[in-house]
């Protein structure tokens, strides 16, 4: 149920966005560097929605809290989504979003909101 509410809001949010630049100079990276890159956007990404949920003060259920600030964190979400495009291929980006990164954000968003009580 989150996976599709959060894809179906995301991918209207995202759509809705064009690309925010191209990086020629990605396929000269090592692994490691292009991991690295990525590692740091991808938890700029779940930072925002951690915020978000923080600043929202909501008492609904995590899973609904991470649906209703999707649409702040477009921006973000775009941003990885092209990180991972220009680093391992066209649609890599949207691949890892809607699959692994939608199951890894709820576990990361909960363990960091119980790491860092506000």
């Amino acid at each position: 149920m989150l996976l599709n509410a959060v894809l179906s809001a995301s991918i209207v949010v995202l759509a809705s966005t064009g690309p925010l630049s191209d990086n020629p100079d990605s396929v000269r990276l090592s692994k490691a560097e292009k991991a690295a890159i990525v590692q740091r956007i991808v938890n700029h990404a779940a930072d925002c929605v951690v915020r978000e949920i923080r600043a929202a003060k909501s008492t609904a259920d995590l899973s609904d809290q991470i649906v209703a600030v999707m649409p702040v964190c477009a921006g973000t979400m775009r941003t990885m989504i092209e990180s991972f495009d220009a680093n391992y291929g066209e649609g890599s980006g949207e691949t890892f979003f809607s699959g692994s990164f939608l199951d890894w954000l709820p576990n990361a968003v909960a363990k960091r909101l119980q790491q860092y009580p506000k």
